[in-house]
């Protein structure tokens, strides 16, 4: 058997100043994102909350993206999973913050691992 270890970015951000409440705006900044590191989409989701607020997650074939939004408070939550060493997911997380107009954030990353077997 042999571990892979994928690397699972979590962002906190506060402050934001950029458009919260807009879908098209958010999926494009995930959309850049993901283009910055060569990521390809197979696919999205996401859901308007009332009265305010919103989440969505882009698909991809190295995992995925997602933002939900608390636009009442200013914060935004971002999930950055990228199954390919090649692929920073802090560079995907920029250019979300810089969308969102983070005054601030904080980040955790979190080393996930799956287990595989190997035919012998």
């Amino acid at each position: 058997m042999s571990k892979i270890i994928i690397p699972h970015l979590l962002v906190d951000a506060f402050e934001c100043d950029g458009p919260l409440n807009d879908l098209e705006v958010i999926g494009a900044a995930m959309l850049a994102g993901a283009d910055a590191v060569s990521a390809k989409v197979v696919g999205q989701a996401e859901c308007r909350y009332v009265p305010h607020g919103v989440t969505a997650v882009l698909f991809l074939a190295e995992s995925h993206i997602l933002v939900s939004t608390w636009p009442e408070n200013k914060t935004a939550l971002i999930d950055v999973m990228l199954c390919n060493d090649d692929m920073d997911p802090v560079v995907v997380a920029d250019v979300v913050l810089n969308a969102l107009g983070a005054g601030r954030s904080a980040s955790t990353q979190v080393s996930r691992s799956v287990t595989t077997e190997v035919d012998g």
